[in-house]
């Protein structure tokens, strides 16, 4: 628990222990009652859950990256996810979809985020891969709340 807090970790892959065969734990007693194992994962999962719930809220007002995947499950937004693997969801063109965009947090949630395009909203895409001069394809793209399915093309190099 105390890595857990010092490294502030907000997401783990973590499960009551099982035999697994051809492991070397798997010759190794398991004399820990079923209902201690419950309660210790328990406690993991909730300071996990706290953190997540932590740092989703620092990042209300900052401006993410987010790699656009779909839809959102209830269809009347797009989703994606930022650099730390946050699940986001905002208005936008089914045409973002694959792009990466910036997006500003409007809200934090256990499981994911709120969001809005960024007035400044930068997809990048390197179309000359075999060259480093000059720098890769950058395009520039403006967002209108006023036509937030709209997202126009300001400048491509």
């Amino acid at each position: 628990m105390k890595l857990i807090d010092e490294m502030g970790f907000d997401k783990s892959f973590s499960f009551i222990y099982s035999k697994r065969p051809g492991t070397i734990a798997a010759s190794l007693p398991d004399d820990v009652d079923q209902t201690v194992k419950k309660q210790r994962l328990g406690v993991i999962q909730e300071k996990l859950n706290e953190n997540t719930e932590k740092i989703s809220r620092l990042m209300i007002g900052s401006i993410q990256k987010v790699l656009v995947e779909g839809h959102s499950k209830k269809g009347s937004t797009l989703s994606g996810r930022t650099e730390n693997m946050r699940t986001t969801h905002f208005q936008g063109n089914e045409d973002l979809i694959g792009q990466i965009v910036s997006v500003k947090i409007t809200e934090g949630f256990a499981n994911s985020l709120q969001e809005s395009l960024s007035n400044w909203s930068a997809l990048t895409r390197a179309l000359n891969t075999s060259s480093i001069d000059p720098p890769p394809s950058m395009a520039l793209y403006s967002y209108s709340d006023s036509s937030p399915l709209a997202v126009t093309p300001l400048l491509e190099h």
